[in-house]
């Protein structure tokens, strides 16, 4: 193997390996965020407490 060959297999797996951390670390908070999403469910039910408590009702 030729130096120029080490080289280009070398900048090759280093790009490869930033590559699939980049597409994990995408995947990973894509799901973080699905995964808040899904547990927000009592978003209206707060805001309507809030409203009801700035009014003086609560």
């Amino acid at each position: 193997m030729s130096p120029l060959h080490v080289f280009a297999v070398g900048i090759f797996v280093v790009f490869l390996t930033l590559g699939i951390l980049a597409a994990f670390t995408y995947f990973i908070g894509k799901m973080v965020l699905f995964m808040e999403r899904k547990r927000e469910g009592g978003g209206e039910v707060a805001a309507i407490v809030a409203k009801l408590h700035a009014e003086g009702k609560l």
